[in-house]
This record gives structure tokens, C-alpha cells and sequence, in this order.
């Protein structure tokens, strides 16, 4: 039987404002409180962190107060941006505040919105009660201290419209080529984070070329790390890397 307050409700419900968060990880949250949706995961159902280990690090991260700028390359369908939507659900339940989240599109931000976003609101008991749902329209979502917007790499105007200290870029080397005398994309959504002495700024993609903006990225940041894997021979842990396949020649023929 639950235990009867010895305040009265709105007391209560006021107190609750002053609880400290949870001493807890991205990763050990997204363990207790994720959860999956069928429109979200081939395997609906409690989020597990075991199941793809090397993203533990990467969730983990966005717990280090010295690290500012987080960037991302893996290959498609590695849970690149499972980790985003981890560490999106922990900041609004554990340490909200104003959050961008740019995508390639306009059409790929309503579709992510819709699909993938407010289904891991409802799911999960840490966050469900904080999303306002009448409040929210689709590209703006609202939230009991905080709110997200969400938008297209292709409109400036809502790249530069207001201060964020979290942003969210999702797969940017698939961001539209950019032209005239207004910055790009990236230096545009990232001026919003001045500020904020603690922001956040994570970069996901699937890599393209080494001029990409990904790789760009990558080989500014001031430390990088790799997934290493035990050889299930000897045990020792190397990076995976696939030799390449061998070089074929091509035969041609020309009949008269």
C-alpha cells in the first residue's frame, strides 16, 4: 500500500518541483525508462543497452561536463540515432532545456516527429507526463520545462530564430549543399548554443566522402575513439575493419 503524504496535494505536487534528478547515465536511463515502439524497432519492447554495447560510450558521453560537441559516423542501421533519441528522452526528464533537432528535411522532421519522437514520449513513464500533447504542434514540442524544435536543414529562418542549448543533427551529410552569403546549416543552428556555457551539440551520420560533413567533423574533434572486439579465437580485442574484396577486371567484347 502506497504511503498517505502528510501534505496536502498541490504541497506536494510543489515539493516534487525541488526533487534533485536521478544520479543516473544516458545509458542506465534509457535501460530503466526506454521504450521501444513497433513503429520504432524491428524488436518493440524494453530498451537494452547489453543488446548494442558500443553505443554505451557514446550515450554516456553527454554525461561528461567537459565535452561540449559530440560527432558520430557509423554505417547505416548501427542505432546512430536510438542513441540521439536516448539522450533527447534523458535531457527533457533529467536536465531540460531549449533543444533543436535539424534534420536533412522539412518532410523527414514531421515524419521523425510523428513516428519516432512521440511514441517514446508515450512509452515512457519517465517522460509521458512531462510532454504536453495539446500544447505541441509537429514541429514544435512542448514539454512541462522545456520545449524541442524541430526543422529542415533548407530553412534558414528556422535555423537561426531562437537560443537552444541542446541541438541535434541527424545524418548531415545528407544536408542540402548550401550557397549565398548566409552560413550553413551547421554554423547557423550552432550560433543558437552562444549562450549556454553548457550546451550540447551531437552530430550523427552514415558517412559519404572524407569532404563530408561528418568526416569533417570527425577529424576536428579533439579525441577520438573507436569500438574495439575481442577475436573470438584468441580474445584479443582489435577494431573490425573487412579486408577489401579483390580487384576484378573487366572483360569486353566486341562482335561483328
Amino acid at each position: 500500500m502506497a504511503k498517505k503524504s502528510k501534505w496536502p496535494y498541490y504541497i506536494a505536487v510543489a515539493l516534487s518541483a525541488l526533487k534533485p534528478p536521478e544520479k543516473i547515465t544516458v545509458s542506465e536511463w534509457a535501460d530503466k525508462y526506454r521504450v521501444l515502439s513497433e513503429k520504432d524497432s524491428a524488436a518493440p519492447g524494453i530498451w537494452r543497452t547489453e543488446r548494442t554495447p558500443y553505443l554505451k560510450e557514446i550515450m554516456d558521453m553527454f554525461n561528461n561536463p567537459q565535452i561540449h560537441d559530440i560527432t558520430v559516423v557509423a554505417g547505416t542501421q548501427l542505432g546512430k540515432t536510438s542513441a540521439e533519441l536516448n539522450m533527447i528522452g534523458y535531457a527533457i526528464a533529467q536536465d531540460p532545456g531549449p533543444m533543436l533537432i535539424v534534420y536533412p528535411t522539412k518532410e523527414l522532421a514531421e515524419f521523425t516527429s510523428e513516428n519516432r519522437l512521440k511514441p517514446m514520449f508515450y512509452l515512457s513513464p519517465a517522460l509521458v507526463h512531462k510532454f504536453l500533447d495539446k500544447d505541441s504542434q509537429k514541429l514544435e514540442l512542448q514539454f512541462v520545462n522545456m520545449y524541442i524544435a524541430l526543422v529542415g536543414a533548407n530553412s534558414p529562418s528556422g535555423l537561426s530564430s531562437r537560443p537552444v542549448r541542446y541541438i541535434f543533427f541527424d545524418e548531415i551529410d545528407k544536408f542540402p549543399k548550401w550557397s549565398g552569403a548566409e552560413a550553413g546549416p551547421l554554423a547557423l543552428a550552432e550560433e543558437r548554443t552562444k549562450t549556454f556555457y553548457n550546451k550540447k551539440i551531437i552530430k550523427v551520420s552514415s558517412p559519404t566522402l572524407r569532404t563530408g560533413n561528418i568526416w569533417q567533423s570527425f577529424e576536428r574533434a579533439d579525441v577520438h575513439y573507436q569500438f574495439f572486439v575481442p577475436c573470438p579465437y584468441c580474445g584479443h580485442c582489435q577494431n573490425l575493419v573487412f579486408t577489401e574484396p579483390p580487384t576484378t577486371k573487366v572483360a569486353g567484347f566486341l562482335l561483328h
